[in-house]
Formats: structure tokens, C-alpha cells, sequence
């Protein structure tokens, strides 16, 4: 509730609610099924509650599709594609949030973009060229919501994510495959989530279906807790909807 507060009060005044690693031999080549998202072992924890949510209850349900409980995840792009999943048949009006984290913890807006219709499934959106580049070192906070209305003012559900921008190893710039399944694999075994899966999101080959399947499990997986350690609701639930959409496919 107290998210849903910040996020409504600030939607009004129209700001915020609120590695590097080794390419291994099956990577380099191409051999489906030898990859998973390994997150980097200095990955940031979240700096908000990315649980998602929803108010006016007129069939919309929307979930971003990036660490959100336990980690950042990363992305070498200055202009990243953010990848989310509609739950729902409903048609409903969206809106693209993303602002930059400050040094006192509060947002700064960034862009504030309406992007048409909802669809059910994946949907994504990609930083427009024309937007200045997002800072190397800087970490965001991305958002999608759906709303009632024509006039984007009756918030329906949100679902939000933090995401970090840093700097390529070497290695991952010189040797990326041309081929888009074996370079969802390689960023994926090298800890950057974002170009995953922006690589296979809109899969159309039976490989890369596989293969984004198994980078929803990862995140599945990720999000569960250790042994002992106990989840609120708003936790369980996503997690819930995660391996909801993870079996869809």
C-alpha cells in the first residue's frame, strides 16, 4: 500500500510512483541448452519494492521481466529494450516509466512515454535513439502501468524494475555469435539479463522459444527464497505469476 500511494500521488504531478566473465565452449558454439542467467556476483539488491500491484481492478495484469526481489539486473546498452508480459485479453492503455536513482535514493524523471494498447504476452520497448544515453555506473528504476482511462490518470496495475548500466568485458564485444539464439545465451551466461532477453522475447524459432523458457525458470528461480526464509504475499504472488508465464511457453 505504501507503493501504491507514493506511485498514485506522484503519477498526478506526472513524476515518479514510487563483468566481466568467461565465454564458455558451449556458448562460443552455439550448442542450445548449456546456458542459463547467471547473475554477477556483485549484482545490486533492489532499492524498492518491485512487487507490482493494482487499484481499479478492470482486467489488466502486467509483469516486468527482470530481477526484481533479490538482485539488479544489468545491461551494457546505452538504449536498453525493457521486456514485460501482459496476463490478460483485457485492452488496456500503457505507460513507460524510467527514472534514474540519485545519490539520496530518490527518483529523477527520466522519460514518461505512453505506448499505445496493451497485448496479451510479450510486449517490449527500447529506449528511442533520439533519448539521451543512459549513464555507465548509473542505476534506474523502469515502469510499466496499465491504465483504465484515455486520459492516463485511473492506474490499473504497475510493475517495476530496477536495471544497471555498466560497462561490456572485452571479451563479450569482440566475440558475440551473429546468430540472435547464441547471443541471448552468451549475455546470459555472462550476467546481463536485459540483452538476454531482448535477443529471444519475441522467440519465433522452436530454439529460442526453448531458450526463453529457460531463462523464465532462471528467474523463477532466482526470485525464490533460500531455505528458512519467508516471503510476504506480494512476494509469493510474483513469483507465482513468474512460473505462470514460465509454463506458458
Amino acid at each position: 500500500m505504501p507503493q501504491f500511494l507514493t506511485m498514485c500521488s506522484a503519477r498526478l504531478s506526472r513524476t515518479a510512483i514510487g563483468v566481466s566473465s568467461t565465454l564458455t565452449l558451449s556458448l562460443l558454439l552455439g550448442l542450445p541448452g548449456f546456458a542459463n542467467y547467471t547473475p554477477p556476483p556483485n549484482a545490486e539488491i533492489p532499492r524498492a519494492d518491485h512487487t507490482g500491484g493494482g487499484v481499479r481492478g478492470c482486467g489488466g495484469e502486467i509483469a516486468a521481466l527482470a530481477p526484481r526481489l533479490h538482485s539488479v539486473g544489468y545491461t551494457t546498452s546505452n538504449h536498453p529494450t525493457f521486456v514485460w508480459y501482459v496476463l490478460s485479453d483485457t485492452e488496456l492503455l500503457l505507460e513507460f516509466h524510467l527514472y534514474r536513482y540519485q545519490a539520496d535514493g530518490t527518483l529523477e524523471e527520466v522519460l514518461i512515454n505512453p505506448i499505445g494498447s496493451s497485448n496479451p504476452g510479450f510486449m517490449a520497448y527500447t529506449l528511442p535513439p533520439d533519448q539521451a544515453d543512459l549513464s555507465s555506473g548509473e542505476t534506474y528504476q523502469w515502469q510499466v502501468i496499465l491504465y483504465c482511462d484515455q486520459n492516463l490518470e485511473e492506474v490499473d496495475a504497475w510493475s517495476t524494475a530496477d536495471i544497471q548500466i555498466v560497462a561490456p568485458p572485452a571479451n563479450l564485444t569482440t566475440e558475440l555469435p551473429d546468430n540472435p539464439l547464441q547471443r541471448a545465451q552468451t549475455y546470459a551466461n555472462s550476467g546481463f539479463w536485459y540483452e538476454a532477453m531482448a535477443e529471444v522475447y519475441n522467440a519465433t524459432t522452436p530454439e529460442e522459444i526453448d531458450f526463453r523458457q529457460t531463462l523464465l525458470n532462471n528467474l523463477v528461480e532466482l526470485e525464490e527464497p533460500a531455505d528458512g526464509v519467508d516471503l510476504s504475499q506480494k512476494e509469493r504472488n510474483l513469483i507465482e505469476q513468474l512460473r505462470q508465464i514460465a509454463d506458458t511457453q
